[in-house]
């Protein structure tokens, strides 16, 4: 039976990465958890050196097969993060879901090739189903991301709405429901400005 996995494990090494192994267990998939530990940091040249270490569980029933896969994808991170614009980087490294959707669909693609490169068949099931489940692991949490964002745009306009229609009325202004809806536009527009503004000021 071939070794796929130290075949990646070895990859890994080569990249100047540690390799590490835990007992850590998804809360949300159940599965054990395979991570890419780096920083958000440089050498003078302005080149990516944060990797650190790819981890993978220490007990796990998957296939060897499987665990070359999940490593690959980890290594995968790594080899993106090399190439990245550091604007870019520092928006994924902050969090930005966006980002991390896209870059998690970019790892599984390096992956692939990753696999390529080391004579472990993709053309399998078993491929298909790990990049899906990580994929949509992703998309959910994007999609819960969108959907908090856009509820709290209309809690926020519907607020700022309902506080300039209440001014309109009790200043007995004749002021037609289209108006008082581009001043609630623009009062939520100025609403957002100010709140980047604030965000740009405390990062800084």
């Amino acid at each position: 039976m071939e070794d796929f996995k130290n075949r990646i494990i070895n990859r890994i090494l080569k990249e100047n990465l540690d390799y590490k192994e835990s007992n850590e267990i998804s809360d949300i998939m159940g599965e054990p958890i395979y991570s890419y530990g780096w920083a958000l940091e440089y050498d003078s040249n302005k080149n990516y050196i944060g990797g650190r270490y790819v981890c993978g569980p220490i007990c796990s029933n998957e296939s060897d097969l499987v665990k070359a896969y999940k490593l690959s994808h980890e290594l995968g991170h790594h080899l993106i993060n090399n190439k990245m614009n550091p604007l870019i980087l520092l928006a994924y490294y902050e969090g930005n879901k966006f980002l991390e959707f896209f870059i998690e669909i970019l790892a599984w693609r390096k992956a692939k090739s990753i696999c390529l490169e080391e004579n472990i068949d993709t053309k399998t099931l078993s491929f298909f189903r790990v990049m899906t489940l990580g994929v949509l692991s992703y998309l959910i949490g994007l999609t819960r991301y969108i959907l908090n964002i856009v509820l709290n745009i209309l809690k926020i306009f519907s607020l700022i709405f309902f506080i300039v229609s209440i001014i309109s009325y009790k200043e007995s202004l004749k002021i037609s429901f289209t108006d008082i809806f581009e001043i609630s536009f623009i009062c939520f527009c100025g609403y957002l400005l100010i709140n980047s503004f604030r965000k740009l000021i405390s990062k800084s």
